[in-house]
C-alpha cells in the first residue's frame, strides 16, 4: 500500500495534517408588501370660457410703374436732326 503524507507524518512522529473546508451559503429573501389606500373625493367643476377675437388686417399695396421708351425718343431726335441737316 502506498503511504499518504499523513501516514508518513505519523510514522515519523509528527502530527497528521488536517484540512477543514467550510462552505457557508447565505440566502436572504426580502419580501416587501406595499399597501396604498387612495381616497378620492369627486368634485365636478364645469367652466365654460368663450373668447371671441376678431382681427381685421387690410393691406393695400399699389405699385405704379411708368416706363419711358427712351430708345424711341432718341430715334425721334436723331430723325429730326438728320432731316434738319439734309
Amino acid at each position: 500500500m502506498i503511504a499518504t503524507s499523513d501516514e508518513r507524518a505519523t510514522a515519523d512522529g509528527g502530527t497528521p495534517t488536517t484540512t477543514t473546508t467550510t462552505t457557508t451559503t447565505t440566502t436572504t429573501t426580502t419580501t416587501t408588501t406595499t399597501t396604498t389606500t387612495t381616497t378620492t373625493t369627486t368634485t365636478t367643476t364645469t367652466t365654460t370660457t368663450t373668447n371671441t377675437t376678431t382681427t381685421t388686417n387690410t393691406t393695400t399695396t399699389t405699385t405704379t410703374t411708368t416706363t419711358y421708351n427712351n430708345y424711341n425718343n432718341l430715334n425721334l431726335h436723331v430723325h429730326i436732326w438728320t432731316d434738319f441737316f439734309k
